[in-house]
């Protein structure tokens, strides 16, 4: 028997067992979105001092969302809610996909809650459901008549900071091996843990997307930890740390000089925060040299 005919049949044995499921494309992080106590702080911070342009507006069942755009397919999103500043801030991670169908049947067959398929107030086609920590995911579509898609090749500002959300930083009370929700169910794949040392326990891992650069960064400050604690953030790519940083001094010259320190990953990592405590960081996307 010919090696192609053995593979051939090797092939189908598996995809039989479920070994080869298909996990419906992704198409990377689309956007992040938080409360912020007010639209004035949104413009004032992730506006003129970030420099990103915003986009537009639309309610949804929450409330009012205002949309700043990093690329044309990443967005930072803020929920207006004048409490925000007492309440966990990360509303949610949302990941496009080509076939929400398929994706909204996939998530579903692996027992995990998924709501129904809605259009949100941008237009988009979108369902929710969470990990196995409970941090909200949302799947959208972005499809070609909504808000975002729309607004292809408009609101790049030259001044924005960053062009990239490389990954989305999310905490959980206790880092698994291998997290069920993103490896087994997703098929992500782990980039890199720390400590390396594999007969400690894991804190820190990132978790790449299939077919895509951007990642997940999970981490576990301690078991007791409430969710979320602060921890959820954009992570903006930067090619010069050292530029970045006099930029953003040149365009507030009270910021103070912390936060900038060597990841665990042995890259440059800066961390800000605004007076709501959302933080945003930023990295090289190479080890320091």
């Amino acid at each position: 028997m010919g090696k192609r005919v053995i593979a051939s049949l090797l092939l189908l044995l598996f995809a039989g067992t479920g070994a080869y499921a298909q996990v419906p494309r992704m198409s990377g992080i689309a956007k992040m979105t938080f409360r912020i106590s007010s639209f004035e702080l949104a413009e004032a911070y992730y506006g003129d001092f970030l420099g990103f342009d915003k986009a537009f507006e639309y309610d949804t069942p929450q409330g009012r969302i205002a949309s700043y755009k990093v690329n044309d397919r990443q967005f930072l999103e803020f929920l207006l809610d004048p409490a925000a500043r007492d309440k966990e801030r990360f509303v949610s991670l949302t990941i496009a996909t080509p076939d929400l169908e398929a994706m909204h049947a996939h998530i579903a067959a692996h027992g995990y809650r998924v709501t129904p398929i809605t259009t949100d107030g941008a237009g988009n086609r979108v369902f929710m459901t969470a990990d196995d920590r409970g941090e909200p995911i949302e799947f959208s579509d972005m499809n070609a008549q909504g808000l975002h898609a729309r607004s292809a090749g408009k609101y790049l500002s030259p001044r924005r900071i960053s062009d990239h959300i490389i990954h989305a930083g999310l905490h959980l009370n206790q880092i698994e091996e291998r997290p069920r929700f993103w490896t087994e169910v997703l098929g992500f794949k782990e980039l890199t843990r720390c400590p390396e040392d594999r007969s400690q326990p894991v804190n820190l891992i990132y978790l790449a997307m299939p077919g895509n650069t951007e990642s997940i960064e999970s981490y576990s400050s301690s078991p007791d930890a409430p969710a979320g604690s602060g921890f959820e953030h954009p992570c903006l790519v930067t090619m010069n740390m050292q530029r970045t940083l006099d930029e953003l001094r040149r365009r507030n010259p009270d910021l103070p000089h912390t936060g900038l320190g060597i990841g665990r990953t042995r890259r440059w990592i800066y961390n800000i925060t605004n007076s709501d405590g959302l933080k945003v960081e930023f990295t090289e996307p190479y080890t320091i040299r």
